[in-house]
């Protein structure tokens, strides 16, 4: 069931047009304990993303149990 809904928030993304480039990403271990980074890009096409989707996928993203920090925005 939960493989089914993650499927459908990631069709939703992309029916939304939002592109998704990662640029860095690492695990590491502490106490055999996986910890991972990940640096993305997250754009609409050739705009930034629009609130409305900025809200959709860190809800989407934080409902998957990751945290979400956003760092800045490049136009």
């Amino acid at each position: 069931l939960h493989t089914a809904y993650r499927r459908q928030r990631q069709m939703c993304i992309r029916d939304r047009g939002v592109d998704i480039n990662i640029l860095y990403g690492n695990i590491e271990y502490i106490k055999d304990e996986a910890l991972g980074k990940m640096v993305v890009s997250v754009s609409q096409g050739d705009k930034p993303l629009d609130q409305e989707n900025l809200v959709f996928l860190r809800t989407a993203l934080e409902a998957e149990g990751l945290h979400v920090e956003v760092l800045g925005y490049v136009a």
